[in-house]
């Protein structure tokens, strides 16, 4: 459980370094690169669909670092949790700075209101099967929290900061709130999760 394999995919940057993924934490390591830009969660997708078997699993992007010494007690937390998502704070710093994912959004309405689950988080590779895979282009990770939670699926808190995150002009939420705008992404996230009708095997 946790963090001992990598599934790197490059999204067709024109700088990308494997060395630069490099981590303590990591025994196996495997590259693949899309043939052409296919935006944050379909590359999630990408790596995801390579796991064929029911792990924990974290979808990070360059901007996330786990915290070095709260990551290996969460990692002892899922070896034990019988649940199917298990979240946890994050310090975010940078552009801005502050603590992200404190709340431990108890109730379907709360977490409809405002995301407060880190993007990091881990989930159960039978979450993501059901789901069909993370289906919004653009806050992804809140409408995927969201149906998972409109299906049943259960959710743990763990209260330690775990990981960084690095908030950026050149991050795609940033850059997608100065194109779209917070309000249509908002309106985007809760037309799909109203619209959602039960889990399904199409990724």
């Amino acid at each position: 459980a946790g963090a001992d394999r990598h599934i790197i995919v490059d999204d067709a940057s024109d700088n990308f370094n494997p060395a630069d993924y490099e981590s303590s934490y990591v025994i196996d390591t495997k590259v693949y690169r899309n043939e052409k830009n296919l935006g944050c969660f379909k590359t999630i997708n990408e790596g995801v669909a390579q796991i064929k078997t029911d792990d924990w699993i974290s979808a990070q992007a360059d901007d996330d670092t786990w915290h070095a010494v709260n990551f290996p007690k969460l990692v002892k937390q899922l070896r034990k949790s019988k649940a199917d998502i298990v979240h946890f704070p994050c310090i975010y710093y940078g552009k801005m700075s502050g603590f992200f994912g404190v709340s431990k959004n108890e109730s379907f309405d709360d977490l409809k209101k405002d995301n407060n689950i880190y993007g990091a988080s881990f989930f159960k590779k039978h979450v993501w099967d059901a789901l069909g895979g993370f289906k919004l282009d653009v806050a992804g990770d809140w409408d995927f929290w969201l149906r998972a939670m409109k299906s049943g699926f259960t959710f743990e808190y763990f209260p330690l900061v775990c990981a960084w995150f690095r908030v950026s002009d050149r991050s795609m939420f940033e850059r997608s709130l100065k194109k779209i705008g917070r309000c249509k992404i908002n309106k985007s996230v809760k037309r799909s999760v109203d619209n959602w009708e039960g889990v399904t095997n199409e990724v």
